[in-house]
């Protein structure tokens, strides 16, 4: 069982869009922060979406290895939900990080610049289409590797 678990292409899809997603931001904040730090493979915002790389693979590879079903229409759903939930959760975090800053703004007279409360949540729209491709690719590279 454990053998069929580790080697079935829905499965591989996913972990392998998880990892190399999370190891894309690692690299990107890295160089945008002239060096590495292990929280960077941890990170929930940021590009691309891992979440959506995750649920993109999720969905194509249902629809590759079984067709249109109602899994696959099920998994569709699910994935539609969790990328309108991550942009949604960056507009919601956009909007309480601007009141937080005029908030810290008001208190600090204007001696608070250049510290600023940072969106760490949600993903814009470019993090996600490439979070999208980053799915796509991986499932079709994993698919083609498992059927050969």
């Amino acid at each position: 069982m454990l053998k069929e678990l580790i080697t079935n292409p829905i499965i591989l899809s996913c972990l392998f869009s998880d990892l190399i997603s999370q190891a894309i931001k690692a690299i990107i904040y890295s160089r945008k922060n002239a060096g590495f730090h292990w929280r960077y493979l941890l990170m929930a915002a940021g590009m691309p979406s891992t979440h959506t790389a995750v649920v993109t693979s999720l969905t194509l590879g249902i629809f590759l290895y079984e067709g249109i079903t109602t899994l696959f229409i099920a998994s569709l759903v699910f994935s539609l939900i969790v990328i309108r939930d991550v942009i949604g959760d960056r507009v919601f975090a956009q909007h309480q990080e601007d009141i937080v800053n005029k908030i810290f703004a008001k208190i600090f007279h204007g001696s608070f610049e250049g510290i600023e409360w940072k969106n760490l949540i949600g993903h814009n729209l470019r993090e996600v289409f490439w979070g999208i491709i980053l799915g796509l690719f991986i499932t079709s590279i994993i698919f083609i590797i498992w059927w050969s």
